[in-house]
């Protein structure tokens, strides 16, 4: 497998602007702190009143001036997100015209639900082999608030709003692989949401669309994580020709905190060394690996030579792998 010499200069985020903690989930919902904290490691998450595509602008922002380079210098933008308040424009175009970059680049979204960002930075790494793009960002970002059924509590505990964001350059010295990505058929339906259109059609009977929310079976999730991240780690390693031991953090998709400790205690690695901010954030799906990137850098944890696998999963059901050095 190659590892191409493209490196990420920036890392931005930003959060929703108000915290819901565990305490105020109680006032709304039949649950209580020790409850969620037990079964998720979540303590609080934040959730905006922002759009999607305000949300992602500042994450944007903030990356750019992390790497020194202004918005105008960018390339090609690629998005993951299922969050998306327009079926068109994207919320790649509105985020640029949110910011006002003059410059006429292509901009993509993608739908991936929580694999997202991996599959996304693979399709940036790979579009940047030609030397057509020197500067490319990527995005995930996720205002899951809109989408949740707040009466719920095996899904209102849950998920957060955020964005998270990275710039790539093209570079003889740092080392982002190609990914290892998958998809199957999920027949359980055990994560989704059911968006549906209300069409107006006049040649046909249409039924009446009801609200819609996320939906999620919590067992089948853990079940399918549990099964799908050692797939992704260890084929990714395989390819590599590399070994676990070599890998200084493993940055998994922020779900839930007991899948990240069965997954270190799988492959007997320290859990220190699976980095976790979902106890702030909860669960913001395309956005929590570059959430946690962001958070790394800010810690001053990525070092030159710092080796991570990124591990992203979710609905679909999707999931993928990829392999960063930090030059």
């Amino acid at each position: 497998m190659k590892q191409q010499g493209i490196e990420i200069i920036g890392f931005g985020k930003n959060v929703g602007e108000k915290v819901v903690t565990n305490a105020m989930l109680e006032k709304i919902v039949d649950t209580n702190d020790e409850w969620i904290v037990q079964r998720t490691g979540i303590k609080e998450r934040t959730v905006t009143n922002q759009s999607t595509a305000k949300l992602a602008s500042i994450a944007l922002e903030n990356a750019c001036k992390n790497a020194n380079i202004s918005l105008e210098k960018l390339d090609l933008l690629v998005v993951s997100t299922t969050s998306s308040e327009h079926i068109m424009p994207p919320t790649s175009g509105v985020i640029l015209k949110e910011l006002g970059v003059q410059k006429q680049i292509p901009a993509f979204d993608i739908n991936v639900a929580c694999s997202g960002f991996v599959f996304a930075l693979d399709i940036a790494r790979s579009s940047m082999m030609d030397g057509s793009y020197e500067y490319v960002a990527v995005i995930g970002v996720e205002k899951y608030s809109q989408y949740i059924d707040w009466t719920d509590r095996q899904t209102c505990i849950l998920f957060g709003d955020g964005a998270g964001c990275v710039i790539l350059q093209k570079s003889k010295v740092g080392k982002i692989s190609e990914a290892y990505l998958k998809n199957k058929l999920d027949i359980n339906s055990s994560l989704h949401l059911e968006a549906t259109i209300q069409s107006n059609c006049p040649f046909f009977e249409q039924p009446k669309v009801e609200q819609t929310y996320m939906k999620m079976t919590g067992q089948e999730v853990f079940k399918f994580a549990v099964t799908v991240i050692p797939d992704a780690m260890s084929k990714l390693l395989e390819q590599l020709d590399i070994t676990v031991d070599t890998i200084d953090y493993f940055v998994l998709h922020q779900a839930n905190s007991r899948i990240l400790d069965f997954v270190a205690k799988k492959y007997k690695v320290p859990q220190e060394k699976f980095f976790m901010n979902l106890d702030i954030y909860g669960n913001t799906g395309a956005a929590s690996i570059p959430l946690a990137l962001a958070d790394m850098e800010e810690r001053n944890l990525l070092k030159s030579g710092t080796k991570l696998i990124l591990v992203g999963f979710g609905g679909g059901l999707s999931w993928g792998s990829i392999y960063i050095e930090i030059p």
